[in-house]
C-alpha cells in the first residue's frame, strides 16, 4: 500500500557532543525552572531552539547561569534555522568549539 503525505514537515537538528557544554550547563538543563524547552534523553538533551526573534534570549540565558560556550552554541543553532539542539554524549565533536571535561569541573 502506498501512502501519499501531503505537505510533510521536517525539522533540522544540530547534533553536538555534550563535551561542548559545561557540567554546570547540564545541571541547568535538568533544572525544572530552566527557561528553555528541554527534553531529557538517555544520553543528553534535546533543546528547542525556537523560531522567534527575541533579542533578549542571550541575556536571559546568561542571567540563568549558562556558560558562554552553551549560549554561543544555542544562538548559532537559532541563527542557522535549527529547531532542536541535540546534545548527546556520542554527538558530533566540532574541533572549532571548546570542549569541557566534566570530571575536572
Amino acid at each position: 500500500m502506498s501512502m501519499l503525505i501531503k505537505d510533510p514537515s521536517s525539522y533540522r537538528n544540530l547534533d553536538a557532543c555534550t563535551a561542548h557544554i559545561t557540567k554546570q550547563d547540564s545541571k541547568l538543563l535538568d533544572n525544572r525552572d530552566c527557561p528553555l524547552a528541554v527534553h531529557n534523553t538517555d544520553y543528553g538533551w534535546l533543546v528547542y531552539c525556537g523560531s522567534d526573534s527575541d533579542k533578549n534570549v542571550r541575556d536571559g540565558l546568561k542571567w540563568f547561569g549558562f556558560s558562554l560556550a552553551f549560549i554561543e552554541l544555542f544562538m548559532y543553532a537559532r541563527r542557522e534555522g535549527y529547531k532542536w539542539l541535540d546534545l548527546d554524549c556520542d554527538g558530533w565533536v566540532y574541533e572549532e568549539l571548546p570542549k569541557f571535561e566534566w570530571e575536572k569541573q
